[in-house]
């Protein structure tokens, strides 16, 4: 996405807070679909949005059926969705409204755990094949005052992600509080306009801009404004570098019964809705594929392996059938005719539970190169939704780290070839702290496999390295390694001084969690200092 980076400015009127006069023009770049003029972001002084020169808003009865299946397999993020729902007392709601529903999984969601009476409001082709794959009320078109959406007002109403697609934020605020009832409640995602700023990540960035898609941006300040200014008196605001998430009420009660934030019982609840269903739905469908996807996914995070064995098989099943491609024979996987936009996540989460849950190297080394030849091959796509949807670019670094990782016990020399691929590698797609902990934990692994002739190519690394961190924790293992090889290559006098480095910058750092480790370095310097003595 080329940026072109402004300082000049332009007179135009703030859609937030109605300032007329000079904005700040902030950038210019291509628009997201090709062959559209470009846009041009403009920032207001008086309360920070930033909102494009030309707010005519795009089509969205357009996407196409690639888009279809790359949102539901792949782009979205049904976790993040559906977590600020959790944050509200169930009993509190008997009708939910979600404006913008899109493929409505969060409907679907909130009917299964709930027992919520849902209704969504969306004018998309993505909408509408949502509703009939999963069954659940959503009607095509605009949401507005007009609207016929029945007589009783509604408990809860959602907005995920949909704000910065509209020009006129008064009047759709405006119109969902006269549908409230007196004691219910706004929920809105939009992104943060603070992470629009030259230093920010590619990825990051596109997400933000969406350009040609995203008409107002938002920053704490701005969402606050123009949630006041529609006559919400109760305002909550939590921001991330990348979101800001918002709860408005007309009444405090509302805000005062909101949930404290539960990230594990929120997945366990996910997890159940992803199982249930993903086993409910037509098994070669594309929503099929994504919901079994992401279930594997949330199992391997949770740690539940057994779990994830199972989910696995599922998913395979789905991809056998739906795709004609084998998950279990990653080699082969690279050359099917058709990939699921999902493939390249779901080998990490493979390697992930072939290395830790069945501990097998050689197969999770097999998982993680072809994750990363897939991700490759998809974002060489001329697809465009494939791009920065924020997991595929976080897994594909992932992959990278850990396949040296776990060619470390299996292929050592292999695993060195791969740390120096990837050091030559542009630090945009494998940033220096993630090609540190990979160098690191390889080391770690090659030491500890037994692999020393492998492990001594990287110690110059290692040692320049530990250097500029310092006496830090994240030393702990390496040093301690650089010990354990000096013993085991018959450098006993080297070993007991990196041992005794170990104590010392533990003692200035703090390694309360780290015991275990201590004795041991402990253990082996007072082993070491004996066989230096003997040898001497």
């Amino acid at each position: 996405m080329p940026i072109e980076w402004l300082q000049r400015e332009v007179r135009a009127q703030c859609p937030v807070c109605n300032a007329d006069g000079p904005k700040s023009a902030v950038l210019t770049t291509s628009h997201v679909i090709l062959g559209d003029p470009g846009i041009t972001l403009l920032r207001c002084r008086d309360c920070g949005a930033a909102f494009l020169d030309d707010l005519t808003p795009p089509d969205y009865g357009g996407e196409t059926p690639q888009m279809l299946d790359y949102y539901v397999e792949q782009g979205a993020g049904i976790d993040l969705v559906v977590a600020p729902l959790l944050r509200v007392p169930p009993t509190s709601v008997r009708r939910y409204l979600e404006i913008g529903c899109s493929y409505p999984f969060a409907l679907d969601f909130s009917r299964f755990v709930f027992g919520w009476e849902v209704v969504g409001v969306d004018p998309s082709p993505l909408a509408v094949k949502g509703a009939e794959a999963l069954d659940v009320p959503v009607v095509h078109a605009y949401f507005d005052t007009d609207l016929d959406l029945g007589a009783e007002p509604f408990d809860l109403v959602f907005c995920s992600e949909i704000l910065e697609h509209v020009a006129d934020p008064h009047s759709l605020l405006s119109s969902i509080r006269k549908r409230l009832s007196s004691d219910g409640l706004i929920v809105l995602s939009t992104p943060n306009a603070e992470i629009v700023r030259e230093e920010t990540e590619e990825g990051m960035l596109a997400r933000a801009l969406s350009p040609g898609f995203h008409l107002i941006l938002y920053n704490r300040a701005a969402l606050e404004q123009v949630l006041a200014m529609a006559g919400f008196s109760s305002i909550v605001i939590e921001e991330s570098p990348e979101t800001l998430r918002a709860f408005a009420a007309c009444a405090p009660a509302p805000i005062e019964r909101l949930l404290p934030s539960d990230p594990v019982a929120a997945h366990a609840l996910i997890r159940t809705y992803l199982g249930v269903r993903s086993k409910q739905v037509s098994p070669s469908s594309a929503l099929a594929c994504g919901l079994a996807y992401r279930h594997f996914k949330e199992c391997v995070n949770a740690g539940l392996y057994d779990e994830a064995i199972d989910g696995r098989e599922s998913l395979a099943r789905i991809y056998r059938e739906g795709y004609e491609l084998d998950f279990h024979e990653p080699t082969t996987v690279t050359t099917a005719p058709h990939l699921p936009f999902n493939l390249s996540s779901a080998l990490f989460f493979s390697g992930i539970l072939e290395l830790n849950g069945l501990r097998r190297p050689e197969k999770a080394a097999a998982c993680f190169a072809a994750a990363i030849d897939v991700a490759e091959r998809i974002h060489a796509s001329a697809c465009p939704f494939a791009l920065h949807d924020g997991e595929t670019e976080g897994l594909l670094r992932q992959s990278l780290k850990h396949l040296p990782m776990a060619l470390a016990a299996t292929d050592p020399d292999r695993a060195v070839r791969e740390v120096e691929l990837l050091e030559l590698m542009d630090r945009a797609k494998l940033p220096d702290p993630l090609l540190k902990e990979t160098r690191t934990q390889t080391f770690v692994r090659l030491v500890h496999a037994g692999a020393y002739r492998a492990a001594e190519q990287l110690v110059p690394r290692i040692m320049m390295q530990i250097h500029q961190d310092g006496d830090s924790l994240t030393s702990l293992d390496p040093l301690y390694c650089l010990g354990m090889l000096a013993l085991q290559t018959g450098r006993a006098d080297e070993a007991a001084e990196w041992f005794h480095r170990v104590s010392l910058t533990a003692e200035r750092s703090g390694a309360e969690g780290r015991q275990e480790l201590l004795r041991s370095a402990r253990h082996h310097e007072l082993l070491s200092r004996e066989q230096a003595a003997a040898a001497g």
